[in-house]
Formats: C-alpha cells, sequence, structure tokens
C-alpha cells in the first residue's frame, strides 16, 4: 500500500471538488492537519473514514486504496491485492498501536519504580506499593514487546529483561544505602535492637546505628562478617567522627585556626553550637558548647563525648597542652579541664594510639571500641576529669539547687549545701557521687533538692572545675546499693 501515492490521489480528488483540506476535514468530522497528514503520506485515514471520505471524493474504496483511477479491467485486478493489502495495514497498524502500549507501560513502570527510591521516604508504605506496580507494568510491557514470538523465547527474553531491570533497582538501591542513607527498599527482615535496626537483603545487611538521631550512621556489610553483637558501635556518627575521618585534620599547630576548626567541627558535641579560643601563649583549646538539651547528661553522652574529644585533639594536634571545655546545660553552666600530661600517664592504650604519628586499628581498639564500656568511660572520667582537678582543688563548694514555686512556674535557687577543704571528704564525696544510680529514699539531700553542682576551686577561691549532677543518673549506673550503703557518710558531708 502506498501511502504516499494515496495521499497526492486524496489531495487531487480534493481539489477537483475545490474544496480546501479545512472543509473535507469538517465534513468528515477531523482536522485540517489530519487531511494534510494524509495528502503528504504521514498517516492513512481510519478505516472507517473509508467510506465517508470515497463518497466526499466520488471515488470507490477501491479506487482510493490504489491511489488512482480504475478502469473496469483494472478494477477486479486491484481490488483483491487492495483488500490484502488492507487487512496487512490493519494488522501492522494494530501491532504498532499495542507496541506503543508496550512501550508506554515500560517507561511509566521504570518511572514509578524509580519513584520508590527518591520520591517516597524510608518505609513509607507507597515506597512497596510503587515498586510492585512498576515492576509489573514493566513486566507487562516487556510481554507486550514480545508477543509475537516464539513462546519459549518470549519467555527467555522476557526473564533476562525483567531480571536486568531488578537487577538495576537491587544496585540503585544499594548505591542510595551508601551515599544518601536511605534504608534498603528490597529487604525481607527487619530487627530493632538497642540503638541499632538490622536489614536483612538477599545480597547483603545493613546496620542503621543511633535510628532517628544526629549520631545516625550506617554500616553496609556486602561479606556477612558482623552480626548484631560483633558489629562496630559508636555513640557518634562514625562517618564524621571516625578516625577515618579526622586523620586528615592532624596538625603539629594548633595555631591553624582553619584546621583546628575543622577537627573541633567533626568531634561529637559539634552537633551543638559551639566556639572556640587559643590560648597561644600557653598552648591552650578553650572550647565552648552551647548543649542546652536535656539528654546530654541524663544518656552520659557528654562524658563519652568529653573522653573521645579530649584524646582526639591531643593526639591529633600535637602542641596542645590542655583543653578548658565549657558546656552551657539547660540549668547550669559547667567547666572541665585536663591537660596533655592527664591523658597521655593516665589513659589506657593512649601510647599505642599515638605510635607511628596515629595508628587507626589501636585508636579504634583503645578509644572508639571502649568508649561503649560504661566501667571504662566511668573510671576514665573519673581518673582524666576528677581525680586529676581534685589533686589541685582546695576546696569544693557543694551546691544544691532548690525548687522554688515562684508565679506559678518553677525556679531552682542555688544553695551552698557545704564547702568542704579536707581531701578524705572530697574524695569519699566523689566516691559516693560516682557510684550511685538514684538516690537513696528520704536522704537529707533529696528531701532539699534534686541537683547539684560540685566548684573545685583553687588556694585562690578560683574556680577550676564544675560538675553538674542530676539526681537520675548522672555519674552512674548499678550503685543504688552503693548509695544506700554509704548513706550515713554523705549525710554527714552535706550537713
Amino acid at each position: 500500500m502506498n501511502q504516499e501515492k494515496i495521499g497526492k490521489f486524496i489531495s487531487l480528488k480534493r481539489k477537483e471538488k475545490n474544496m480546501t483540506q479545512e472543509e473535507l476535514g469538517e465534513r468528515l468530522g477531523v482536522s485540517d492537519r489530519t487531511v494534510g497528514n494524509w495528502e503528504n503520506g504521514r498517516n492513512m485515514p481510519d478505516l472507517s473514514l473509508f467510506k465517508p471520505l470515497c463518497n466526499e471524493l466520488d471515488i470507490s474504496i477501491n479506487e482510493l486504496l490504489s491511489g488512482e483511477e480504475l478502469n473496469e479491467k483494472e478494477y477486479q485486478k486491484r481490488l483483491e491485492e487492495n483488500i490484502i493489502n488492507t487487512i496487512n495495514y490493519d494488522k501492522e497498524r494494530n501491532h504498532k498501536k499495542q507496541k506503543n502500549i508496550s512501550v508506554l507501560l515500560i517507561i511509566l513502570g521504570i518511572i514509578i519504580s524509580f519513584c520508590s527510591m527518591f520520591v517516597f521516604k524510608d518505609e513509607h508504605i507507597m515506597c512497596f506499593v510503587s515498586l510492585v506496580v512498576g515492576s509489573l507494568l514493566y513486566f507487562l510491557g516487556i510481554l507486550g514487546i514480545f508477543r509475537d514470538v516464539k513462546n519459549i523465547y518470549k519467555v527467555l527474553f522476557s526473564f533476562l529483561l525483567v531480571s536486568s531491570f531488578w537487577s538495576l533497582l537491587f544496585y540503585i538501591d544499594y548505591l542510595c544505602v551508601l551515599n544518601m542513607h536511605q534504608v534498603p527498599r528490597f529487604t525481607y527482615s527487619k530487627t530493632v535492637h538497642d540503638n541499632m535496626i538490622l536489614y536483612e537483603t538477599f545480597f547483603y545487611n545493613v546496620y542503621r546505628i543511633n535510628p532517628d538521631t544526629v549520631n545516625e550512621y550506617y554500616i553496609v556489610d556486602t561479606d556477612n562478617q558482623y552480626t548484631v553483637d560483633t558489629v562496630v558501635y559508636s555513640p557518634f556518627d562514625r562517618e564524621k567522627s571516625g578516625i577515618d575521618t579526622i586523620i586528615k585534620y592532624r596538625k603539629y599547630d594548633i595555631n591553624v585556626l582553619d584546621n583546628t576548626k575543622e577537627l573541633l567541627g567533626h568531634l561529637p558535641l559539634s552537633e551543638y553550637e559551639f566556639t572556640f579560643s587559643i590560648d597561644k601563649d600557653n598552648l591552650g583549646l578553650i572550647v565552648n558548647y552551647d548543649a542546652k538539651d536535656w539528654n546530654v547528661y541524663v544518656s552520659n553522652y557528654l562524658k563519652k563525648s568529653l573522653i573521645y574529644n579530649s584524646v582526639s585533639i591531643f593526639a591529633l594536634i600535637t602542641n596542645v597542652e590542655y583543653i578548658d571545655f565549657n558546656v552551657s546545660l539547660p540549668y547550669e553552666n559547667v567547666s572541665f579541664h585536663i591537660k596533655r600530661d592527664y591523658v597521655e600517664n593516665l589513659y589506657p592504650g593512649y601510647k599505642y594510639i599515638v605510635q607511628n604519628n596515629i595508628d587507626i586499628y589501636n585508636f579504634n581498639r583503645f578509644l572508639e571500641e571502649q568508649i561503649n564500656n560504661y566501667e571504662f568511660v566511668m573510671y576514665n572520667f573519673k581518673q582524666l576529669f576528677i581525680d586529676s582537678n581534685l589533686k589541685n582543688a582546695k576546696k569544693i563548694d557543694v551546691i544544691i539547687e532548690k525548687e522554688k514555686i515562684v508565679n506559678n512556674e518553677s525556679v531552682f535557687e542555688p544553695v551552698i549545701l557545704k564547702s568542704i577543704e579536707d581531701k578524705n571528704e572530697l574524695n569519699s564525696l566523689i566516691e559516693i557521687f560516682l557510684h550511685y544510680n538514684s538516690m537513696p529514699e528520704n536522704s537529707a539531700v533529696t528531701s532539699e533538692g534534686n541537683a547539684w553542682t560540685l566548684v573545685f576551686k583553687d588556694e585562690n577561691d578560683k574556680v577550676i572545675c564544675t560538675f553538674y549532677v542530676w539526681y537520675n543518673g548522672w555519674f552512674g549506673t548499678n550503685g543504688k546499693e552503693y548509695c544506700v550503703a554509704n548513706r550515713d557518710v554523705l549525710i554527714n558531708l552535706l550537713k
């Protein structure tokens, strides 16, 4: 069937009738552009328009399909040929239409499937729905493309293409987990543990550590080398604060301000606003954190952060001699003073961390892995931040906060409960504070208020260290029995 010849014949007959394309189109219920496409040979009229078109042009359907006028002798000869051509044309057009629909289904399937990766939030029900719908549309489209292929080949080609599509989705999902911190979409198992969620897929496992916190990070285990019990857990964001990241800020001079700022910006507590200054004469670093968040001390996160930050800073910036941490908490400002020799002489494994510049394996072994050991943290926090300052303190003011109601609002009034200068008394008090989990019932302290501040002062009454102590677990765990056993000592000390 010669579409170009037929188009020229339609144009010729239309002009013989003195009709414009627009007039012919109006009579047939189509646009003038459609008529123009017929005459240019780009399209053929629909089968339903053959008869009306021929009536308007005073020609037979046989002549229309032949693209010319026919005499009686040619008419019969062309008729059979045109019938066969028409049947083949109709089949071909239907096949083309079905193929276009199949291509459209494939495109829609791909778009909807990709929406599950980039549009809907993690673990949203629409992620699963869009994956199922998108994959089904893609599969139907593939079947439509190969509908004329023999069954065995159709199944083989469809299986290969669908498998390739799913492999692509799995790979994109894997890249999203690695680079965009998304939970895997193709998960067959999800288990929730303390501070961790495990997602199991057919090809790898994903450990989501510290979920839904500012310190959330992912470990993608492609070799099944971890279990829930052995996976590397850090209370901090490992990708931000881990040694693999912060080692690039290793310098020999604290006065390189940009480097010092970048290092502090990657260490724990940097999620809170912070400022810093440098004591150039004495090579000291003064860091101020605005951490007015209740959980910062209830969860012991602050103690872990101070140990981690101190060891990291002294290890990475080798001429720092001391660090002052000043932390703004909801009801109190506290300060912590630590010197390089405290860490070098008292922190376990420090010499192994700094051997051969920085030993990454030992950094993880002696710092990151140990930071989750509560007893380790408590012991070293006492050693580095309490005992070291206690040696230099001439007295400690024990300040208790009494709660008062003023204008129907709670106001905490700080009152000096006792000033202690005797070193034995200081040690006894600190030991009790360090080991309690909850205060003894009806103790002299809990009847007065629910929080203490311990202010370490030197011989000139200058503050050298401040501790804020909250009643429900700031300094200890599993130590209620210890506290109860020493109840009388505690009460006597604070009288």
